[in-house]
């Protein structure tokens, strides 16, 4: 019966330590997650930002009968193969 209880107190400090591993990575994960929101929120732009960067980053909209769109881009060359868009009209 003494073996079989000295087995058991092992097994569970076994398990707390586990236990404590466990708690600490979920801790750790925790804070890597609110980091990231916090980083997220600092280059989110509200939906007045946004549209004036769009404004400024789109020198010709295009509007074609079958509510296609071609958007011609300042900087085309970094937004290649955003020319075509469908419009959903709102």
């Amino acid at each position: 019966m003494t073996v079989r209880l000295k087995t058991l107190k092992l097994r569970l400090e076994e398990l707390q330590q586990e236990e404590n591993r466990l708690t600490e990575a979920a801790a750790e994960e925790e804070n890597r997650q609110e980091h990231i929101k916090g980083m997220l929120q600092q280059i989110i732009l509200s939906d007045d930002e946004l549209k004036s960067f769009m404004y400024e980053a789109v020198s010709r909209v295009d509007v074609y009968p079958d509510r296609d769109l071609e958007i011609t881009w300042k900087h085309s060359d970094l937004l290649k193969g955003m020319q075509k868009d469908k419009c959903e009209g709102n």
